[in-house]
């Protein structure tokens, strides 16, 4: 728990009690009596993986972390002296540190202590208790003293998880309860509760991925060198040179992002943008938010904000792989890019490039630029997968911008994976060093999922956009796909219609193709069409662009962090966020004279408050129909129908006021939220995979740890 501040140091405490009883399942006389064959004295394992007889199989016999959590069970469940917190994190970590087996016939053999109990005792010749009640106990009492030796201390921190004998009969008192979950969120009508699971699951993933990686480290020492350690009393130090391995100890970037910010002229958007960056960078203990409208300068803010705090490696968050693309260019691979000398690489699941896309990754030098560029689900693996659960280390270590993560907020698993991300960040012994960014902060999230106090860690960065701004609000007949629907009718400026479906963009540009001269953007074109379709838009409503194409037609996957703009918009009904975000690429650089119209798109059941038709239903799918209805509402309210003209920043007020405490929507956002995390919920119990491996015959024959 190196990076942790004296308020993490009870599940620091856990980490080492967990990494004591990891492996104590050894001591399985199986195992024990295939370890001493002359035979095997060179096995070379996988994974940790032995015993090799023709006859063994892991759909009925326990593997070693299973036995490891029924000996835990079993001699410190009734131990009072660690809070209940630790314990659990201390049963997570030892029976998920390695990947749950895929047991295709006895799986449900397997999910109690009792069962495990049951399967040991029925496949071993010797005594079974014996093996729980004597000698796992004399090899724990043995750790003890070699850590109280080690540190020079007069009691270990494991004599508070271990019973000086166990009663014979304790596992009758197991024999019905559950293993751990991988991970543990139950329904709830109040979202305070989801918070606390979220905090509760992460510090979860934090003790498993201390006792992954530290197991992962000393196994690669031969044991004449872990000897010397122990007796050079040098461990401190090993650990120490792995973990300058894992995460950037030295860099030149903040040199870098100080050229970087030298090359922008001395203006008064500039001087605001250092102004609001200094602000972000102070008082650093919690996670920062940015709340930069739209064409602000929220790139740059980022970078400085990292400059001023003294970054090594940045971790650039995006929700998805367009914008990882649009931010590779911006920093680094393009004509005028941010960072010339620092080392930038996007690493995403289908693009794996170092500062151009012509220099692919080599495997060895994965997420070791100096800015790495990645997806969400990336960073998400960390904490849903066992291979790649010491790239936390890398999350934890780094400084890490999380580019429009509005987007993750609706979105099933992802928000409260999101937060148990953000809970992680909070309390770290160098300042937390993690930063949101987006022009639609959502505040209640914000408040009530992630737990950032929304008047002080909230920063806005406000709009120089100066242009003025109508609404038109266009009710229609959704059920006829002609000139009467504004979701297809033809465009007379550059436009973009942004569509809630990729089925309505397609069709749209469909009813359309042999008189537009339109593009289609949407996220089910396959990766090598979508690439190319993205750079053609791109280079076409940039600023100063080519103008290949006059119309934009496409799904959500624009509406955030692409740098381009349209002279007239038409978008179809949404939430808040989507809304202000699409309008963020109307006039985006501020260069009309003209008042930029902006046409939302309703559906006429919708409009009189009824719930019925396609639209409402996509919206209810989404869990958004009843917080979009309300932000319509406020808005054919506050803008007179559509007849009063408006700047960006009098949208962005709104917007606040829309989730002030004194807004009449807040029950209608609460109730969407609900809605949402409980099916983030479901999903996660029943669809979100545990760290799983399948065994074949092959790995069965040396497989148990």
């Amino acid at each position: 728990m190196h990076f942790y501040n004296d308020n993490k140091v009870k599940m620091s405490e856990a980490a080492f009690i967990a990494g004591c009883f990891h492996d104590i399942g050894k001591l399985d006389p199986s195992f024990q009596s295939w370890v001493i064959k002359p035979k095997n004295k060179t096995y070379q394992v996988e994974d940790g993986q032995h015993i090799d007889e023709a006859k063994f199989s892991f759909e009925k016999y326990p593997r070693h972390n299973e036995v490891s959590s029924l000996v835990l069970q079993c001699v410190s469940d009734r131990i009072k002296s660690i809070n209940p917190l630790c314990k659990k994190a201390i049963k997570h970590a030892v029976y998920w540190h390695h990947a749950k087996p895929f047991r295709s016939k006895t799986k449900d053999e397997f999910d109690t202590y009792g069962k495990i109990f049951t399967k040991l005792k029925s496949s071993l010749a010797a005594d079974t208790w014996d093996l729980i009640s004597g000698q796992s106990i004399d090899l724990l009492n043995s750790v003890m003293r070699l850590d109280e030796s080690y540190r020079e201390i007069d009691l270990s921190i494991l004599s508070k998880a271990i019973n000086s004998e166990v009663d014979g009969e304790v596992i009758e008192n197991y024999e019905h309860t559950p293993l751990p979950k991988y991970k543990e969120y139950g329904l709830s009508e109040d979202v305070s509760e989801y918070q606390k699971k979220s905090r509760e699951n992460a510090s979860f993933n934090e003790v498993r991925s201390c006792l992954i990686t530290a197991d992962r480290w000393i196994s690669s020492l031969s044991a004449s060198d872990l000897s010397q350690h122990i007796k050079n009393k040098s461990l401190d130090h090993f650990i120490e040179d792995e973990l300058n391995k894992s995460v950037a100890v030295e860099s030149d970037l903040t040199v870098h992002i100080d050229e970087c910010i030298k090359t922008f002229p001395d203006s008064e958007r500039s001087r605001k943008q250092s102004e609001v960056a200094h602000l972000l960078a102070q008082d650093s203990d919690k996670v920062k938010v940015l709340a930069g409208a739209a064409g602000c300068g929220k790139t740059k803010i980022a970078l400085e904000w990292s400059g001023f705090r003294g970054a090594q490696q940045i971790i650039w968050v995006c929700p998805r792989v367009q914008i990882c693309q649009g931010m590779f260019a911006e920093l680094k691979a393009s004509d005028q890019p941010y960072l010339r000398d620092a080392t930038v690489e996007i690493f995403t699941g289908e693009y794996k490039y170092t500062d151009s896309f012509e220099n692919p990754t080599t495997e060895d030098q994965y997420l070791t630029g100096d800015v790495v560029i990645t997806t969400i689900d990336q960073l998400l693996s960390s904490v849903i997968s066992h291979t790649k659960a010491d790239r936390l280390l890398n999350y934890l270590s780094a400084h890490v911008v999380f580019d429009e993560y509005h987007e993750y907020i609706n979105m099933p698993a992802f928000n409260l994976l999101f937060a148990e991300l953000i809970a992680s960040r909070n309390d770290l012994n160098r300042g937390s060093n993690a930063l949101l960014v987006s022009a639609t902060p959502h505040y209640y999230y914000l408040k009530n999922l992630l737990d950032i106090d929304v008047d002080y860690d909230v920063v806005e960065m406000k709009s120089f956009n100066q242009s003025s701004y109508k609404l038109n609000f266009s009710v229609y007949d959704e059920t006829k796909e002609d000139e009467s629907n504004p979701l297809y009718a033809a465009q007379p400026l550059t436009a973009f219609v942004i569509s809630n479906t990729a089925t309505t963009a397609q069709k749209s540009f469909i009813n359309g193709l042999h008189y537009e001269n339109a593009i289609l953007l949407h996220s089910k074109f396959k990766k090598s069409d979508k690439k190319s379709l993205f750079i053609k838009a791109f280079d076409s409503f940039k600023r100063d662009g080519n103008h290949e194409f006059n119309l934009l037609r496409s799904g959500p996957i624009v509406q955030a962090s692409l740098n381009i703009s349209c002279d007239a918009m038409v978008s179809e009904i949404t939430t808040a966020e989507n809304c202000l975000q699409r309008m963020g690429r109307l006039d985006r650089f501020g260069e009309n004279k003209e008042v930029n119209i902006y046409t939302i798109a309703i559906p006429d059941s919708l409009n009189q408050g009824k719930g019925t038709g396609a639209v409402a239903r996509f919206l209810s799918t989404s869990n958004s129909l009843a917080t979009a209805k309300a932000w319509y509402e406020l808005l054919v309210e506050r803008t007179n129908g559509g007849e009063k003209i408006q700047q960006v920043s009098d949208f962005y007020e709104l917007y606040k006021e829309f989730y002030s405490n004194n807004s009449i929507a807040l029950k209608y956002i609460e109730q969407d939220m609900l809605a949402s995390l409980k099916k983030s919920a479901a999903v996660i119990t029943h669809k979100v995979s545990e760290p799983s491996t399948i065994v074949t015959r092959k790995k069965q024959l040396k497989d148990r740890v």
